[in-house]
């Protein structure tokens, strides 16, 4: 199943659920790229750390774009894996013009590598993913609970905002003791207004203006709509004027409320007449909020952190930079010791496995002199003896792979490759038919033994 930015906060429940029911996942990324410079390809003369570093630099440098997902799960009454297949396009966006762009790397090898099996780039650019880091995240509830807590400076005031706040302290006095205010303004003054404004609209204008056919309304006047007898709403301020509002009604009017708001596409501020108790639930209310906000922004990170909730066992195929680039994109950013990552993921996922590991280093993998342990060359031979077959079943919705297009490199079918692999391999070396079988005895092949 594909999985864009238009479906995926639909499709998020089912995908968590899929996860919280599996008996393991199966992974895999494609990536922009893999080395920084030709000197990180990894040597057989360094150390681990070495190449921890160098494949750390890529993991900072270059991002996933697209994330494939197969979940198992054992029918022990119908001896068959049942099988649902995630193929993620996902892509950092810049969600408004305080947030710095993501800047990331592209390398041409990676760009020609995708081209040649089908990437659809266009989809990955419009349709992809959104997402923001567990960091961010972190550092976006600090700072709104910085702005929440800690003691405004009040704003310093030149000539023309003290006229502004004059005339708004004249228009709440007004509107707040029910006194009659000169919103309207005669149908000849709306047409000069309207020529030199472009609209017409009710406003209430600062002490001694008039409106005539050489006259404009000044930026800092008091624009409001919408006026009843428990709201009313201010608009046409800048962001300055804004913040000015906000502070003029928080610091003299316990009894009313200033919210965001919008009117005709543009930013505006409503206020509300709110007894203790509304506004006390109000703002409770807005912190509720912020928090559904956060899951929202997180986007495709929410599928790791239920991986990580999960603690379902994890496998990929020659996977360590997978594992780096899933910790330093959706996790937390990778530190500088490798002992340190080793420590940290194995606390996030304590249950992983590599097949390209197990075909390599089983002693009875040794015995078969695979001529390749690459995955489609792996996925071909375990249909064959000495490995037993098992039988899957697609879910009705994920029957994407369920024909005879092999889609090598799209990172859904190769995820559903390395599930496939590790049920053959895993069954074949330990004996075992069942992953609640052959799992506890398969710990030496997790990551704590492998690096």
């Amino acid at each position: 199943m594909d999985v864009v930015n238009a479906t995926f906060r639909e499709q998020l429940p089912a995908i968590e659920a899929a996860i919280e029911n599996c008996d393991f996942c199966a992974i895999d990324w494609e990536l922009t790229g893999l080395d920084v410079t030709s000197t990180d390809k990894p040597t057989l003369f360094e150390s681990l750390q070495t190449t921890y570093e160098k494949r750390k630099r890529g993991a900072e440098n270059f991002i996933p774009n697209q994330f494939g997902l197969a979940l198992f799960k054992y029918d022990s009454d119908l001896s068959r894996y049942d099988v649902k297949v995630y193929n993620i396009y996902v892509i950092p966006r810049r969600e408004n013009r305080t947030r710095h762009d993501k800047v990331f790397m592209v390398s041409a090898s990676a760009l020609s590598f995708l081209t040649e099996h089908n990437f659809d780039f266009n989809k990955w650019i419009k349709e992809g993913v959104s997402y923001v880091t567990n960091a961010d995240v972190d550092r976006i509830r600090e700072y709104h609970e910085k702005q929440l807590n800690a003691p405004r400076e009040p704003l310093s005031l030149g000539a023309e905002e003290e006229l502004f706040v004059a005339e708004l302290v004249k228009l709440l006095n007004s509107w707040i003791s029910g006194a009659s205010i000169p919103m309207e303004l005669e149908a000849e003054e709306k047409d000069a207004l309207t020529e030199h404004k472009g609209e017409a609209m009710d406003v209430y204008l600062p002490a001694g203006l008039t409106v005539d056919a050489t006259v404009t309304v000044p930026e800092k006047a008091v624009h409001a709509v919408e006026i009843t007898t428990d709201s009313l709403t201010l608009i046409k301020l800048n962001p300055y004027l804004r913040r000015v509002v906000y502070q003029e009604i928080e610091t003299k009017y316990p009894g009313l409320l200033a919210s965001a708001s919008q009117y005709d596409g543009n930013s505006a501020i409503e206020v509300r007449k709110v007894t203790p108790e509304e506004k006390v639930a109000a703002i409770e209310a807005k912190e509720v909020a912020f928090e559904a906000s956060l899951k929202t922004r997180l986007g495709f990170t929410a599928v790791i952190n239920k991986l990580v909730s999960s603690q379902k066992p994890l496998v990929g195929h020659n996977c360590w930079t997978d594992f780096l680039h899933l910790h330093h994109h959706f996790v937390r950013p990778l530190p500088p010791l490798l002992e340190e990552w080793k420590t940290g993921f194995m606390s996030d996922f304590p249950s992983i496995f590599d097949t390209k590991h197990l075909a390599v280093w089983s002693e009875k993998m040794k015995e078969l002199s695979l001529d390749s342990t690459h995955l489609g060359s792996l996925y071909e031979i375990i249909f064959n003896e000495p490995f037993s077959q098992h039988q899957i079943e697609f879910a009705h919705d994920h029957l994407r792979y369920a024909n005879d297009d092999k889609p090598a490199h799209e990172a859904g079918f190769d995820a559903l490759m390395t599930g496939r692999v590790f049920i053959a391999l895993a069954k074949h070396t330990s004996g075992k038919s069942k992953p609640t079988e052959f799992f506890p005895d398969s710990k030496h092949l997790s990551l704590s033994n492998h690096l």
